[in-house]
C-alpha cells in the first residue's frame, strides 16, 4: 500500500510514497558519507527528519541494518553503483510526485 510521509515538527503531509520505493535512503546515504569521513569512530545514527505513516492497514516493509548494508556495499562496487542509480531514480519520482501533490493543494 501507499505510505504518507508527515513532517515530525508540524505534522504536515509532505508526500505520498507509492509502493516499491525506498524510505530512509537519504539517512542511509548520509550515514555512509559520515562513516567515510570518520572510519575509526562509531558513527551514531541521526534521527529521521520525517515520520512514515501507513495509509493502509497492511504494508510490506523490508528493513536493512545501516552498518550491515554499508559493509556489503563497500565490498561490492556493482551493488553500490546499482543502489546509487536506483536511489537517484527513486528520489526523482518521489520529488515529482510531491511537486504534483503540492500544485493540487
Amino acid at each position: 500500500g501507499n505510505a504518507a510521509v508527515t513532517c515530525k515538527t508540524d505534522g504536515r503531509k509532505l508526500a505520498t510514497i507509492p509502493p516499491h520505493c525506498f524510505i530512509g535512503e537519504l539517512s542511509f546515504l548520509l550515514h555512509v558519507q559520515d562513516h567515510k569521513r570518520n572510519e575509526q569512530k562509531q558513527i551514531p545514527l541521526k534521527k529521521a527528519s520525517a515520520d512514515v505513516v501507513a495509509e493502509n492497514k497492511t504494508i510490506h516493509v523490508l528493513e536493512w541494518d545501516f552498518d550491515e548494508l554499508r559493509n556489503i556495499m563497500s565490498a561490492d562496487r556493482d551493488l553500490s553503483n546499482a543502489f546509487a542509480v536506483y536511489s537517484s531514480h527513486d528520489m526523482r519520482n518521489k520529488l515529482l510526485t510531491a511537486n504534483a501533490e503540492g500544485r493540487r493543494t
